[in-house]
């Protein structure tokens, strides 16, 4: 996968999610897995979150 490709997915399953968390760590050069410990299913977020990558509290 190309950082370019991960940046562009707009999917909302976990998988996306995670492919966008991926691509945007590499960009970045930094360590996102502290974002990555959610207990929602990201597809019911869809309508409130664009591209998720990861939440915080």
């Amino acid at each position: 996968m190309a950082v370019q490709d991960g940046l562009k997915n707009r999917g909302h399953t976990s998988a996306d999610v995670e492919e966008r968390r991926k691509a945007v760590e590499a960009l970045t050069e930094t360590d996102l897995t502290p974002i990555t410990d959610y207990s929602f299913d990201p597809e019911k977020a869809s309508k409130n979150i664009e591209n998720m990558i990861g939440v915080t509290q």
